[in-house]
C-alpha cells in the first residue's frame, strides 16, 4: 500500500497584498520559515487556516510574509543558477 503525502493549498500575502499561491505545497508553513518567491526573500510572520470561501483572503492556508534581506547562503550561489 502506498501512502500519499498531504498537500496544502497555500496563499502568500506580503504588505497586505496577494503575492503568490502554491496549490501543491508538501509542507505546512510555520511562523519563522523562510520563503523565496519571484527572487524576493520573506519570513513567515503569521499563518491562518481560512475555511470560509468568501473571507477577505483566499480559503485554505493564508500565509503572511515580511520581506527580509537576501540570506547569506543565497549570496554565495552563482547568480546564473537562478536564470
Amino acid at each position: 500500500m502506498t501512502r500519499e503525502l498531504a498537500r496544502y493549498f497555500v496563499t502568500y500575502y506580503a504588505n497586505g497584498e496577494y503575492l503568490d499561491q502554491d496549490e501543491y505545497s508538501d509542507i505546512p508553513p510555520a511562523i519563522g520559515h523562510g520563503v523565496e518567491t519571484n527572487g524576493n526573500f520573506y519570513r513567515i510572520t503569521d499563518v491562518w487556516h481560512v475555511r470560509h470561501k468568501h473571507a477577505p483572503v483566499t480559503h485554505g492556508i493564508a500565509v503572511f510574509l515580511e520581506e527580509v534581506p537576501i540570506p547569506q547562503v543565497f549570496k554565495e550561489v552563482d547568480a546564473s543558477y537562478y536564470t
